[in-house]
């Protein structure tokens, strides 16, 4: 900002001037007092925020997280593999179930035939 040369006849006028200037020194002074306390409020503020989320300790719950989920993903295979294993066994007792019918019933018509004869 380019300022007018000052033209200043009487002494009044010089202390009304003077005080102008030390008018806005002393309201510069006060917006940058407000605008650091604002700073320091802001700061304050943030360091609180931090402390939370390190006492949230994220990395060591999610570490833990991660476990349960591999344990639980286990569970599931295995859960998965015991029910394979029972529908085999249950196929191998249809089979065996329906050999025995077979052979029960091929024994009891030789025996019928034998009767018979």
């Amino acid at each position: 900002m380019v300022e007018k040369q000052l033209m200043v006849e009487t002494l009044s006028e010089l202390q009304i001037w003077i005080e102008g200037k030390f008018a806005l020194i002393t309201q510069a002074q006060v917006t940058a007092h407000d605008d650091l306390t604002n700073v320091r409020k802001t700061v304050h503020d943030l360091a609180g925020h931090m402390t939370v989320l390190t006492m949230l300790n994220l990395p060591d719950k999610l570490s833990k997280l991660e476990a349960a989920d591999k344990t639980h993903e286990a569970n599931i295979e295995k859960f998965i593999t015991d029910a394979a294993e029972r529908r085999g066994a249950l196929a191998v007792l249809k089979v065996v179930y329906a050999a025995l019918g077979a052979t029960i019933g091929v024994l009891i018509t030789i025996l019928l035939q034998f009767y018979r004869s």
